[in-house]
């Protein structure tokens, strides 16, 4: 019997059923058009909707072709994203998505995007409109340290508050994104004396066509210094809580409310908040995501080196870690160690 694929299992966006019908027209039988469509990411598919829905309303008051439009048209499209005051990578996304459903007016290149005229706009938007990072500066992860060492030992922590230590403790020492946390399972786990070592068997957002998953470890270091900060010391701990609890479940983290399940990618965000609001931080102006380039720039204000925290933090061009950062990394400490340290 066929595997079910994730685009089968659920009531279709309006543009993935805008796709659907446009592949079916292109002679894809259904079952290449639910492969086809899962060659977007579920953070891409939430993008191409929003930019889809605009471009079909756009066409549908111009009464144009929403799959053969003129170049011209197209662009005009996406000229009035810019106008409502787009980010340049948001409006790089909508192309993305128009290229996925345009049929190419000019035989010499396969899709919209790749077009001259759009290239050229396109890099007439990076100029007056450059991608910046998100935050200019970063919150102090001390404020976080010293919350969670007076959180105290964590055998005699609750369920809950052991659960949120570790969740902060794994963010901070792995610079790691949500999806990855959540991906963390204990069936693909080896423990050592002095470390856990989880390999991710699942595509994350820098996984890549060509790139082994094998690649893709996670590592938790034992932190001797301190053993209120020791995530591995955190990590033991959990395991042994929540035996009992979590029955078949292998991924590591497991809600600390019955019924214990798996936690979503959400719910570790909300986790990870819950833990600055209680250090202080201004969530206001730094969402969870901020803990990777708070983590990263202590690593880089105690001199870890910029090999490790790219490989730590899953970044794959030190250029992109420059653009983010500008900043030179000196050969030092451990990634870990250097998020860790109290200054």
């Amino acid at each position: 019997m066929p595997e079910t694929s994730p685009i089968e299992e659920k009531a279709e966006s309006v543009s993935l059923s805008f796709m659907r019908r446009l592949y079916k027209n292109r002679g894809f039988s259904e079952r290449a058009t639910n492969i086809v469509l899962q060659s977007w990411r579920q953070s891409s598919q939430k993008q191409y909707d929003a930019h889809i829905r605009k471009w079909l309303l756009f066409c549908t008051k111009r009464q144009a072709d929403p799959i053969c439009p003129t170049i011209s048209m197209a662009v005009d499209f996406l000229t009035s994203l810019y106008d409502e005051g787009m980010s340049y990578s948001s409006i790089n996304s909508a192309r993305c998505a128009l290229s996925a459903i345009l049929e190419s007016p000019a035989s010499a290149y396969s899709t919209f995007g790749e077009h001259p005229d759009v290239k050229r706009f396109m890099k007439g938007i990076f100029q007056s409109r450059p991608p910046l990072p998100r935050y200019c500066k970063t919150w102090d992860v001390n404020l976080v340290l010293q919350h969670i060492g007076s959180m105290g030992n964590s055998q005699e922590l609750s369920l809950k508050d052991l659960t949120l230590k570790l969740v902060m403790l794994v963010a901070l020492t792995t610079a790691q994104r949500g999806q990855s946390l959540q991906l963390l399972d204990i069936q693909n786990m080896v423990q050592e004396e002095t470390a856990y070592t989880f390999m991710l068997n699942s595509n994350l957002k820098q996984s890549k066509p060509g790139k082994s998953t094998s690649d893709l470890v996670i590592k938790l270091n034992a932190y001797p210094h301190d053993r209120n900060l020791c995530v591995v010391n955190a990590c033991s701990v959990y395991l042994e809580r929540t035996k009992l609890l979590r029955g078949s479940e292998s991924r590591l983290f497991i809600t600390h409310q019955k019924p214990h399940k798996k936690a979503s990618r959400d719910t570790i965000r909300r986790w990870i908040q819950q833990m600055m609001i209680k250090a202080g931080i201004d969530i206001n102006v730094y969402k969870p995501h901020s803990v990777r380039s708070a983590a990263a720039s202590k690593a880089k204000a105690a001199n870890a080196s910029l090999v490790e925290i790219m490989q730590t933090a899953g970044w794959s061009s030190a250029a992109t870690f420059a653009k983010f950062y500008d900043r030179e990394i000196e050969q030092g400490s451990s990634f870990a160690d250097s998020v860790l340290s109290l200054s």
